[in-house]
């Protein structure tokens, strides 16, 4: 099988933007790490029963500290994005959203969680098997530019399918995404050091609160979610056939009973079915060459035992399709000794029929 390649892109949306797709109770960042919160106490007193001044204490000031919080989450609907084989630019889309107080650039893993692998894909549902194979990534890690308080990036997977998928197959994708400092460089951890929020820079403590997510644990500074690439194929059946239209002995299959002998024309019929429930096929194309024993009948009109057509597809085959009439299929000539006929749209449930002739040698 040919490789799939994966390409991970980010850009970044505006929390307003998404505020529909984000849940209001994951937006909940605090107070702005690096804002500075102190006060006084005053104590008021009595001697005797004369009020005295009041007496305040000094002030006392700390700093609000970054708490690491973050998810990934897919918004591709269950049970996955549709592909069929060889297809390229298959998209996979996640949302990343900093719960957290203070600014924060991400560090984004692909994973292909391994062939033959039963997983959940989507919270809820039922398992899937990731049975595409080889999954081999040209760029499987990438970090997003800062992303603010309570606000949101976009990420999507692009990936090319291998040839030879099994319908109704699976690949399954996990996302993770690493909290890193907004140099992009410097992965957060529980310490004391650099932030960056919407208040300004200052140094403080750093804690990471996020919760687990689907491969990795809490309070680990990343957090993940799963798509999948489903396999939903349109396999064609195709069924070759051949009648014989005449020989120069017994006539034509009107009047006599010809037989396949030299100079006889025989009659090619290829019968393409689209079964139901699939996709829509395209570009149907249908070629053949022709044995050297026989010669096409391509040069003059002819007439066809299968479709009962009369004089007019000189050069062509014809053809009916779906529920369409018998006639002249356009997208078809010879070269030479072989027939290229294309039928240029198959949908489901639907079947093609495409006659041409040959003239035994």
């Amino acid at each position: 099988m040919k490789t799939k390649h994966v390409t991970i892109i980010v850009g970044l949306l505006l929390c307003l933007s998404l505020a529909l797709a984000v849940p209001k109770a994951a937006m909940a960042a605090g107070t702005p790490a690096c804002t500075p919160i102190g006060n006084t106490a005053s104590v008021a007193y009595k001697v005797a029963t004369f009020d005295q001044t009041p007496v305040s204490s000094n002030t006392n000031t700390f700093t609000v500290g970054n708490k690491v919080n973050h998810t990934v989450v897919t918004t591709n609907a269950a049970p996955g994005v549709s592909v069929v084989s060889n297809e390229a630019g298959a998209v996979l889309t996640f949302t990343i959203t900093n719960n957290g107080n203070a600014q924060q650039t991400y560090v984004l893993t692909a994973t292909d969680l391994g062939s033959g692998l039963t997983t959940s894909v989507f919270s809820g549902n039922n398992s899937v098997t990731d049975s595409f194979n080889t999954f081999s990534k040209t760029t499987s890690v990438a970090t997003t530019g800062i992303v603010s308080e309570n606000t949101s990036t976009t990420v999507t997977i692009i990936a090319t399918m291998p040839a030879g998928l099994t319908n109704g197959t699976y690949a399954v994708l996990s996302l993770t995404a690493q909290a890193y400092k907004i140099n992009g460089t410097t992965a957060e951890a529980n310490n004391s050091s650099s932030i960056t929020s919407s208040f300004g820079t200052c140094v403080a403590d750093v804690v990471l609160g996020d919760v687990a997510g689907t491969d990795d644990i809490a309070g680990d500074g990343k957090h993940s979610a799963r798509s999948a690439y489903h396999a939903v194929l349109t396999n064609l059946t195709v069924n070759k056939s051949s009648v014989i239209y005449s020989d120069t002995v017994n006539g034509t299959y009107l009047v006599g009973t010809p037989k396949a002998i030299p100079g006889a024309i025989m009659e090619y019929v290829v019968v393409i079915t689209n079964p139901p429930a699939q996709g829509t096929a395209t570009a149907v194309t249908v070629t053949d060459a022709l044995p050297g024993t026989l010669t096409p009948l391509s040069g003059a009109n002819w007439t066809s035992r299968t479709g009962a057509f009369g004089p007019g597809c000189s050069g062509q085959a014809i053809a009916k399709i779906a529920a369409g009439a018998w006639g002249c299929l356009a997208t078809s000539s010879w070269s030479g000794s072989t027939l290229t006929a294309t039928i240029p749209t198959l949908n489901t449930g639907e079947t093609a029929t495409v006659v041409y002739q040959a003239t035994i040698n």
